[in-house]
């Protein structure tokens, strides 16, 4: 082989290797404004219902974590979410930078809440969305809220419970909301 066909070779292998690295990190973008996640929640909304269903089929409490890592030494019923073999629920974490999906299951009300926890650009800061079938917003984690909040905007701000820090919460559309917790 000539020192030519090598270089050249060696000059496709790279630009394949880049074309590789730049779409991966095309794909893997996160969400960065209130905006941005409410508009997505509103184009996926057929894909994020589905999901609900499959979701609600499942049993008991659980969180659903991006990282194998994360899931040894853990509490509650934590499951990987590749493990499912769900593609549409591999897309959803994709799409949102799902950290962790969690159903909570209020137990004086029996109402379902399922919880899309996403990446933040921000240090100390907790957003995403979730999914509530009574359609009346919850407080962090998805628990009912029994204290007052205060009108802000289209939302509600409190303090959030067990933190210190600040809980709001807006409505997207009917049954999902908008969240985001900072400490």
């Amino acid at each position: 082989m000539t020192i030519k066909k090598r270089k050249l070779r060696y000059l496709l292998l790279l630009m394949w290797i880049t074309i590789l690295i730049f779409t991966s990190c095309i794909n893997k973008r996160v969400i960065s404004s209130k905006e941005e996640m409410g508009s997505k929640v509103k184009e996926q909304k057929e894909e994020l219902e589905e999901l609900i269903l499959f979701i609600k089929e499942l049993e008991g409490e659980w969180v659903i974590k991006n990282r194998k890592t994360d899931l040894e030494n853990r509490r509650r019923s934590y499951k990987y979410y590749l493990d499912f073999e769900n593609p549409l629920l591999t897309q959803i974490v994709e799409t949102f930078s799902v950290i962790y999906l969690n159903k909570v299951l209020e137990s004086d009300s029996c109402q379902e809440c399922i919880v899309f926890s996403c990446k933040s650009e921000y240090p100390n800061t907790y957003w995403g969305f979730y999914y509530v079938e009574d359609d009346q917003f919850v407080g962090w984690d998805g628990l009912r809220i029994y204290y007052p909040t205060e009108k802000e905007g289209e939302g509600y701000i409190y303090p959030a419970v067990n933190i210190s820090g600040v809980y709001y919460t807006e409505k997207i559309m009917d049954n999902w909301y908008y969240y985001i917790t900072k400490f």
